[in-house]
């Protein structure tokens, strides 16, 4: 794995991949030559005019091309330089205590939970026994079924699907990778066909699903990469649509049918004394799960509500 330290000038982009696009073309040698003598030419100019203008006295305004790093190399350069680093790696060595582990050994803070925190909820299931002891303080984890990924793609689809539905007693289920974050692999599945069809998908390394693919309404669905060693099935839990309002854009539509609406809840604190930051709710453009793309590229729309308005 490489690491670049970058200038603001590259981290201003709306995606990761713009981002290391615009590494890769900064450090091709052609390319930085005739970067680093256009910019010599252009700081040349801009001091001229600055060097008189006493607001400007210990301004730096150089833009340092990208440097790459290798894994050891970084966390060397951060024990250097005494940083504290804030882990914004998504999925991965980011979050499953791998990356936690190596800046520990190297006496590198960081931010964050620690080792064992992170390799435990980087796993789902490990997740949810964690969690199982719970259930006398009010939190519970969903009924799951746990498969080897290997042996669904040697069954016949409509067996796995009937054994699946009797087990967890549902009519639909949720699938995900064991291991993954985010939405990942995250599917609806409805019948035996749509199995057949996310199985196929891993088994043919599709890097996606299209929207629709399946026989309920869906966005992409971004599959993992390599193939997951083995798969969560659970019961599917229906949330209440909620939908911001064609008639007041500040209102929302909820008509409350069901028990469940599903919100992220903030909570801080020392253990024995958590307070909870106001609930947000997630606003889907569609579909039941909500996509990496409206995660993380900024097309959904995230509510901040008071708690008066679910209490």
């Amino acid at each position: 794995m490489s690491f670049f330290i970058l200038s603001y000038s590259v981290v201003l982009r709306h995606t990761a991949e713009e981002v290391l696009a615009a590494c890769l073309e900064a450090v091709e040698p052609v390319r930085a030559l005739f970067t680093s003598l256009l910019q010599k030419q252009v700081m040349e100019d801009l001091m001229d005019g600055f060097k008189n203008q006493s607001w400007f006295a210990g301004f730096d305004i150089t833009d340092e091309l990208p440097r790459k790093y290798s894994l050891k190399e970084w966390i060397k350069h951060a024990k250097e330089a005494q940083a504290t680093v804030f882990i914004a790696v998504h999925g991965g060595i980011g979050e499953d205590g791998t990356l936690q582990g190596l800046l520990e050994d190297e006496g590198v803070s960081y931010t964050g939970p620690g080792v064992l925190a992170s390799r435990t909820c980087m796993d789902k299931v490990m997740t949810s026994q964690a969690l199982s002891n719970l259930s006398e303080f009010g939190i519970h984890t969903i009924s799951k079924d746990v498969k080897r990924t290997e042996d669904i793609m040697h069954e016949t689809f409509p067996n796995v699907w009937d054994e699946l539905i009797k087990k967890l007693q549902c009519l639909t289920l949720c699938v995900k990778p064991a291991k993954d974050g985010c939405s990942t692999g995250v599917a609806r599945l409805c019948s035996s066909e749509d199995l057949a069809v996310y199985v196929q998908a891993l088994k043919d390394c599709i890097p996606r699903i299209p929207p629709n693919t399946l026989s309920k309404t869906h966005g992409m669905i971004e599959m993992p990469n390599p193939t997951p060693e083995f798969l969560i099935f659970e019961p599917f839990v229906e949330t209440d649509e909620i939908i911001v309002s064609s008639k007041a854009k500040q209102q929302l539509s909820w008509k409350g049918r069901r028990r469940w609406v599903e919100m992220t809840v903030g909570v801080i604190g020392k253990r024995g004394s958590m307070h909870s930051l106001s609930p947000s709710l997630t606003v889907k453009e569609s579909g039941d799960i909500l996509s990496l793309e409206e995660k993380f590229q900024g097309t959904l729309t995230c509510l901040s509500l008071p708690l008066h308005v679910f209490f």
